[in-house]
């Protein structure tokens, strides 16, 4: 059963996944490729941007790179600080259900430790650093 997700969740599934896209990227840069697929079109592409990641598929092509991030290869490249597509902020169809299979597992999650406080009330979560 699949309930309606409310932008805020997906909002917080986006954050979360931006935090460890970013510490995951922060060592790689990204940069310019040549003839390999884009993620959004799906079509092998003269030039393109690479994300920093390690999944070598996540792949812009320069008209995707424009379109969607609103600058011209080579131009603004340092400010691409973290992978968008392992972010899922990438609005593709594939990405986009992603997104919500991400959202429904933490509304799940959610319900299931409000559940828990009700049961169990005097139990508190202590806070433990990441």
């Amino acid at each position: 059963e699949l309930k309606a997700i409310d932008d805020r969740v997906r909002e917080e599934v986006q954050r979360r996944l931006r935090e460890k896209a970013v510490e995951e990227g922060k060592d790689k840069k990204p940069y310019l490729v040549h003839n390999l697929y884009c993620h959004i079109c799906h079509y092998r592409r003269d030039s393109g941007i690479h994300f920093p990641c390690v999944n070598h598929k996540h792949v812009y092509c320069e008209r995707h790179v424009v379109s969607r991030m609103g600058f011209k290869l080579g131009e603004s490249l340092e400010a691409v600080t973290y992978c968008r597509i392992c972010a899922l902020e990438c609005t593709c169809s594939s990405c986009r259900k992603a997104l919500d299979v991400e959202s429904v597992k933490l509304m799940r999650a959610e319900e299931e430790w409000n559940f828990c406080k009700k049961v169990t009330p005097d139990v508190k979560l202590e806070e433990t650093e990441s």
